[in-house]
């Protein structure tokens, strides 16, 4: 939308996936997302010296942490406290 005084510029997009953060494993649990953006600018020219712009930005996102398997398939209230010597994992309450 433009003429020889006025223009505006708007974009607007946004994502929503089921893998939104690249989590440990190639088959991810837990990790929907979403994502939106929105750009507007306004330009009013006053004179041939004047001129006004308005730029506003607005952006948001949600996003789930991603679980491994190991920590999806432990019983609720569980989770891994340390590494053992050996690198078996310990199971804290």
């Amino acid at each position: 939308m433009a003429n020889q005084k006025f223009g505006n510029f708007i974009a607007i997009n946004g994502l929503d996936t089921s893998r939104f953060l690249d989590g440990p494993e190639f088959s991810v649990m837990h990790d929907h997302g979403n994502e939106l953006n929105v750009f507007d600018r306004v330009d009013l020219k006053l004179s041939s010296a004047d001129s006004v712009n308005l730029g506003f930005q607005f952006t948001r996102s949600w996003f789930q942490t991603p679980n491994s398997f190991d920590s999806q398939m432990l019983p609720p209230g569980m989770a891994w406290c340390s590494i053992t010597e050996a690198s078996a994992p310990t199971v804290c309450r």
